[in-house]
């Protein structure tokens, strides 16, 4: 209701440990996190607004949103508030959905 009133036709809203939720273009899709150890939250919004951001610039953003959940979750496992990943890790963090995150 809220984005209707916004005028807005894209937007994402973050829910923490239980992932987020994306709306474009009326549809509404939601992706649950990944389950980590948190190390440190600095910098988990950041990445994932980055993760998000790089599955639109892709077209695609629905991906974004997975995208956004795995770069946040890179986020919580590590000190400090900078991700420093490559399109290729994303892409191997992604394909072993389910396995324990390590670098």
């Amino acid at each position: 209701q809220l984005l209707a009133l916004s005028g807005a036709s894209t937007a994402v809203l973050t829910l923490g440990e239980e992932g987020l939720i994306g709306s474009e273009g009326g549809d509404v899709i939601e992706v649950a996190a990944r389950p980590v150890h948190t190390i440190d939250r600095l910098g988990a919004g950041d990445a994932m607004a980055a993760g998000v951001l790089h599955g639109l610039l892709g077209g695609d953003f629905t991906q974004g949103l997975h995208y956004g959940v795995m770069m946040a979750a890179l986020a919580l496992t590590q000190h400090g508030d900078i991700v420093i990943t490559s399109a290729t890790e994303l892409e191997m963090l992604m394909a072993a959905a389910g396995s324990s995150i390590s670098r």
